[in-house]
């Protein structure tokens, strides 16, 4: 195959005849369409993942770079081996080769590409290096950082979404008796959060100065986990640290309460936020409340009503979720909602789904609690659904699953009640002669 002859070329020192083998390849494949692979381009992106070798290995490093950009545009995806190949070349280029480093460190996050563990440990070193040597230079020392914050990203995106075909296949290929113990999402989550964390001690160990950049890598593990208690600890660190923490910063803590389910950590959370002065005063930009902090501070409210079998808390939630969505309709100063730009609101569809879910909710759990059936009360929340379902965000059927098109259905019903009692009442006045 021309993967074997291509990867012959490149053990005997001859990159032009590795790069001839592909061009080979490639007219083979431009002439005759499906007959290099028979639907299978492994055997392709073995070709190209050994012309990079070659390359890389002969010190042609600006070669391999172009062919790893060129094959992904030629419909052949780089996979573990092709990018372990490409870091490997840059790694050991003097002067180091830092940024392309960086760039295929987040191609694999992209394409959700698991590196191998050798790979893994060669960065770990190498960021070690730059960190120790930033002594020297600060570029190196930054860019050392930079990687460590990188892999923490690395680890987040890979564990924490469902595995690519390549990725699955590895794990098949492993023994079960090897692997490690507790497969569910909680204890996966936590192993997680456990490399993140060990990846953050690595830095500090070579000597690193951790920039918030890289705690916001440690509070966005955390949310992932929702690991409330570790957050907050991220959070004091940072502080202790002289740092500032930014937007990123709140927006990783709310989301930890939210995956929690913990409502009064959320409220504290923003709270605090809102508050904060920093301690670098002159470079601090005071934190402005967002549709995305707003989705946030739902979700816990709506997660932890969700686990809630106390009715009474349940609307206690409900109530929050809707008294914060009227203030910001009044434009009142309260809690920073002054902030929140309404047309941006008016058109996420899923702030104002957990919005209307809340209101339809409200509504139904006081009519089970005997409440009067005109009361101001329920009149107000059907007025409100009525209107929300009105949205265009929320019109869109494909959108939604079971749950929400029952809540849709209920706040469609009501706008028609009130627009026929609308009519009726239009009537009425015109019958009267107003």
């Amino acid at each position: 195959t021309y993967c074997a002859l291509i990867d012959v070329c490149g053990r005997c020192g001859r990159p032009d005849l590795a790069l001839k083998g592909l061009r080979m390849m490639l007219k083979q494949k431009e002439a005759s369409p499906g007959t290099l692979c028979g639907g299978d381009n492994s055997n392709e992106v073995g070709a190209w993942t050994a012309a990079i070798d070659a390359c890389g290995k002969s010190s042609r490093v600006d070669t391999a770079i172009r062919l790893f950009h060129a094959m992904d545009k030629l419909g052949a995806k780089p996979n573990t081996v092709t990018c372990g190949c490409l870091v490997d070349c840059l790694l050991r280029c003097t002067p180091s080769r830092t940024t392309e480093t960086l760039e295929v460190l987040r191609y694999m996050e992209l394409n959700r590409i698991l590196p191998s563990e050798v790979m893994f440990t060669s960065l770990i070193s190498f960021a070690g290096r730059l960190v120790e040597d930033g002594w020297r230079d600060t570029q190196e020392n930054s860019e050392g950082i930079e990687i460590y914050i990188e892999l923490m990203r690395n680890i987040m995106v890979l564990e924490s979404s469902p595995p690519s075909n390549e990725n699955e296949n590895k794990l098949k290929r492993i023994p079960k008796s090897k692997r490690i113990k507790g497969s569910s999402s909680s204890s996966r989550k936590e192993s997680t959060l456990m490399k993140v964390f060990l990846v953050f001690q690595e830095m500090k160990a070579a000597g690193a100065e951790p920039d918030i950049g890289a705690y916001n890598a440690l509070l966005w593990a955390c949310s992932e986990a929702g690991d409330v208690l570790r957050s907050q600890d991220v959070l004091v660190r940072i502080q202790s640290d002289g740092l500032d923490p930014n937007d990123a910063s709140w927006l990783h803590m709310l989301r930890t309460a939210a995956k929690a389910g913990r409502s009064d950590i959320a409220e504290i959370v923003w709270d605090h936020a809102l508050s904060y002065t920093g301690r670098r005063q002159n470079n601090h930009m005071q934190w402005v409340p967002s549709v995305k902090s707003l989705k946030l501070l739902f979700a816990a409210y709506m997660q932890e009503a969700a686990s809630s079998k106390l009715s009474a808390r349940k609307c206690e939630l409900f109530e929050k979720v809707v008294s914060i969505y009227e203030d910001i309709e009044l434009d009142e100063m309260n809690k920073g909602l002054t902030d929140i730009n309404t047309e941006e609101l008016h058109s996420n569809r899923n702030v104002m789904m957990m919005m209307l879910t809340a209101a339809v909710s409200l509504e139904q759990l006081e009519k089970s609690r005997a409440h009067d059936g005109g009361s101001d009360s329920r009149r107000k929340l059907r007025r409100i659904a009525s209107s929300l379902v009105q949205l265009p965000c929320l019109k869109t059927k494909a959108a939604r699953n079971q749950f929400e098109e029952n809540i849709v259905k209920t706040a469609e019903g009501w706008g028609e009640i009130m627009s026929s009692e609308v009519v009726a009442v239009d009537f009425e006045l015109s019958y009267q002669g107003f």
